[in-house]
């Protein structure tokens, strides 16, 4: 029987080395998004939510590192995404897509990642479910309004 190591424990200086391909892993999501039914073409947008996509992901990659590491900004960042999402029409099926989407699309990276610097299986899947933890968690605090009550993607708190 395999044992899993405590997920902060490996993840913390493994971090590093995902947050190299952050910004093509940005640039990539971007491109699903942006291709995605629905979505608006934005003429001078796409390095703004570039950009955005960029910092979410470091702030991913900084809770797998450190777990309680969360912060208000991260929660903010979330519950602003789906309070844009909310008043463009959109409903949380969107949201929940772009977010499989972009996770998708990061673990097949990270996975990669994982391979080229030779970490154990174990590592990669505890990385793994890191990632389908943070889905849940990222999907929640998008669908609270700002402050965390009122307008989200939920409506009305």
């Amino acid at each position: 029987m395999t044992t899993i190591v405590p997920l902060a424990v490996p993840l913390t200086a493994r971090t590093r080395t995902l947050r190299l391909v952050v910004p093509q892993l940005a640039e990539e999501i971007t491109r699903e998004i942006i291709g995605m039914p629905g979505s608006q073409r934005p003429e001078h947008g796409h390095d703004r939510l570039r950009r955005t996509v960029e910092r979410r992901l470091l702030l991913a990659l900084d809770r797998l590192a450190e777990p309680s590491s969360g912060s208000a900004e991260e929660a903010e960042l979330y519950r602003s995404l789906g309070h844009r999402e909310y008043h463009a029409g959109h409903g949380p099926e969107r949201l929940h897509a772009i977010y499989q989407a972009a996770a998708r699309i990061a673990w097949r990276r990270f996975v990669i990642t994982a391979a080229d610097s030779g970490w154990p299986p174990t590592v990669t899947a505890d990385l793994g479910e890191c990632l389908l933890g943070q889905l849940g968690a990222v999907t929640d605090r998008s669908l609270r309004g700002p402050g965390g009550v009122g307008v989200g993607l939920g409506g009305q708190a």
